[in-house]
């Protein structure tokens, strides 16, 4: 039993776990959990049925792809204005699926800025303004974003936490409040795909 333990606290020694780090099954598992929608589950899926690589998906979900070898978005997904506004095509904001996020993906890998943070949350607030005065608000870290709190020049995502100063009422005043920010935003051209906003 203490070789168990001292295997698993020394780093490195753990020949087993170094097995499976190294093994292709797992480096195809790691690669297809680093695309936006896809857990373990999916990917252990995936994997079952033979997809290996990132382009594998690509062809499974059907990925367009330009002359360049980049992944694209349909034409008919998004349209945009002369002056670089996005039209909705519909009354429904487009769900973030996984295609869309095997096409997004090396946007999603590129780095947020301190300054390109703070704008985008000053920029969420005012829009929480005008559908409802009052809010408070502050950027917190997730997995990724923690990266903000503790002060480094760049982020990976930005993530608010939003409240109201209204103890008796501010629940209330909650209630829907991020269907119909995110439903502001995409009429706006602010937003161009979401992901787990629920009715």
């Amino acid at each position: 039993m203490q070789q168990v333990v001292l295997d698993i606290i020394r780093p490195h020694v753990n020949e087993e776990s170094d097995t499976i780090r190294s093994s292709a099954r797992f480096q195809s598992l790691k690669a297809f959990t680093s695309i936006h929608g896809v857990g373990s589950a999916t990917a252990r899926q995936l994997y079952s049925i033979g997809i290996r690589t990132i382009q594998d998906m690509e062809q499974y979900y059907d990925v367009p792809i330009a002359d360049d070898g980049t992944p694209v978005l349909p034409e008919d997904q998004i349209i945009y204005t002369p002056n670089g506004q996005r039209v909705p095509t519909s009354n429904k904001i487009p769900d973030l699926d996984i295609k869309v996020a095997l096409v997004l993906r090396h946007d999603f890998a590129v780095s947020i800025s301190r300054s390109e943070v703070e704008e985008m949350h000053n920029l969420v607030m005012a829009e929480l303004e005008e559908i409802q005065p009052g809010w408070a608000s502050t950027i917190v870290g997730g997995v990724f974003s923690f990266r903000y709190r503790r002060g480094k020049s760049e982020s990976n995502d930005v993530d608010v936490v939003i409240t109201h100063p209204d103890v008796r009422g501010g629940g209330e005043k909650l209630r829907g409040l991020r269907k119909r920010s995110v439903e502001r935003l995409y009429e706006r051209g602010m937003l161009s795909q979401i992901s787990n906003v629920p009715d």
